[in-house]
């Protein structure tokens, strides 16, 4: 995010929609790009409901507020007096990802892929967890375990097999021919023609003049 606006923070928020989609709830705190007209008019778009916490009442947020401390007492560890904290923040992310949480019974990253993650450094491969697990980290873990890789599909056609041509190709008047050149990032791969055409059994013969 290039800042803290509202217009940044709607379009984070869709960011994330686009990957996980939308939820029924959210609570945030009563920040002003929190409660401003853009924010307002997002949740009423995609139908979330929005709920505020109050100011300097950290009990009403208990869960984002021991996540908040956890993650910069682990920002301060391993910076150590190195001022770059962005440099260090995937590391941290992903410790407290791996990290135990006993009311779920689980770490997020269980709950998440259905197994542990494997952490840099680490001495032992992984070996089934023998840690108490819940209902649903438990099922997660079996499925996961169960699935196997797609063995891919081969579109060669074979020697002597037919091989389909669309009708079109022998009555059609107009083509659309590749451009490959340097383009624009919106700017279309394939540009209109329509002149002198060659039909063969596969192919086009496009004569510019």
């Amino acid at each position: 995010m290039e800042d803290a606006s509202s217009v940044s923070c709607a379009r984070a928020l869709l960011s994330r929609v686009s990957h996980f989609g939308t939820c029924l709830h959210i609570t945030s705190d009563c920040g002003k790009q929190f409660v401003s007209n853009t924010w307002r008019e997002l949740f009423n778009l995609l139908g979330v409901q929005i709920f505020t916490t109050l100011a300097y009442e950290p009990s009403q947020n208990g869960l984002v507020e021991r996540w908040d401390r956890s993650m910069k007492g682990s920002l301060m560890a391993t910076l150590q007096g190195y001022p770059n904290w962005p440099d260090a923040l995937p590391i941290v992310l992903m410790g407290l990802g791996a990290s135990f949480k006993p009311d779920n019974e689980s770490s997020a990253a269980e709950l998440v892929v259905g197994e542990p993650v494997r952490l840099p450094g680490q001495f032992f491969d992984s070996h089934p967890s023998s840690s108490p697990a819940g209902d649903f980290a438990q099922q997660l873990r079996s499925t996961m375990a169960k699935l196997r890789p797609t063995s891919t599909a081969w579109h060669q056609p074979a020697v002597g097999a037919p091989v389909f041509t669309s009708p079109s190709m022998h009555a059609g008047t107009h083509v659309f021919v590749r451009t490959d050149v340097h383009r624009t990032s919106f700017q279309p791969p394939y540009e209109a023609f329509k002149g002198d055409l060659s039909r063969f059994s596969f192919t086009w013969k496009v004569i510019r003049t």
